[in-house]
């Protein structure tokens, strides 16, 4: 997800993480916790850093959650619970949760998710969309820890429908690509910078995908035998663990990954 720091964009998040009971800052406070902010929303974003991939298991970088490819998708859903950040740890930290086409097996991603960020120590929520590798884009809704968060990236032709909502808020927008690939359809927590924001956990459910299939379009869960399922584990550079989804339903609808960057 790429991402790049306005200064009206950065203001606009804050305002909306003072409204979601996250950073509240004062005038000075918010001209000094700029810089961070910045920081925060300017984290270069992108398709999965693949470390390997074998036996329905991709190591990444950057990922952590499932992915479903093989074939064509046309659209990707799930419902996730707003993680809290534990900002103890490191004044900037980031983490984003998001559904998704593309950025598996391909170089564009078409998004759309939340935060939940540390900037100078304190947690930073807001919701976002982005066809990387165009810039994110803040959406204009209030975000708190405990929310349901729905989201939807559906397509047909070269347009792109992105729709969220966090609780009764709703926020839709159509975007167009024509080098979007189509190939994956994602559930994922990402850590976009070097410090992954704690978040304990991150439960997703009602996930479902649709996708070509010989007789035409098909749905169905992250594990549907109509596609590929990986399952992705976050590491650092060094191969320690960052994140690692677990529990995967057995109707293939719903997983947690849990926060493991101790």
């Amino acid at each position: 997800m790429g991402r790049r720091a306005l200064g009206g964009v950065v203001l606009l998040a804050m305002a909306l993480s003072a409204e979601a009971g996250g950073l509240v800052p004062t005038p000075s406070e918010a001209r000094t916790a700029a810089g961070g902010a910045g920081a925060a929303i300017a984290a270069r974003h992108g398709p999965a850093q693949i470390l390997s991939r074998r036996h329905g298991t991709a190591v990444s970088f950057n990922w952590a959650g499932n992915a479903a490819s093989g074939t064509t998708f046309t659209d990707a859903k799930g419902t996730w619970t707003q993680p809290a950040a534990d900002c103890s740890k490191n004044p900037t930290q980031i983490s984003s949760f998001w559904v998704g086409i593309d950025g598996f097996t391909s170089n564009t991603v078409e998004q759309i998710g939340t935060d939940a960020d540390c900037v100078h120590g304190r947690p930073f929520y807001f919701a976002w969309w982005e066809m990387f590798p165009a810039p994110l884009n803040v959406i204009p809704l209030s975000v708190r820890p405990g929310d349901t968060v729905s989201a939807d990236v559906s397509t047909s032709g070269t347009a792109f429908t992105l729709t969220i909502a966090v609780g009764t808020q709703r926020f839709s927008t159509t975007q167009t690509s024509a080098s979007a690939a189509k190939s994956s359809a994602e559930w994922i927590a990402e850590g976009p910078s070097q410090f992954l924001a704690d978040f304990n956990a991150v439960s997703f459910f009602d996930a479902s995908a649709t996708g070509g299939a010989s007789m035409g379009t098909h749905t169905g869960s992250i594990t549907d035998p109509a596609w590929i399922n990986d399952q992705v584990v976050m590491v650092t550079h060094s191969g320690r663990i960052r994140a690692q989804p677990c529990c995967l339903l057995n109707d293939g609808t719903g997983f947690m990954v849990d926060w493991l960057h101790k």
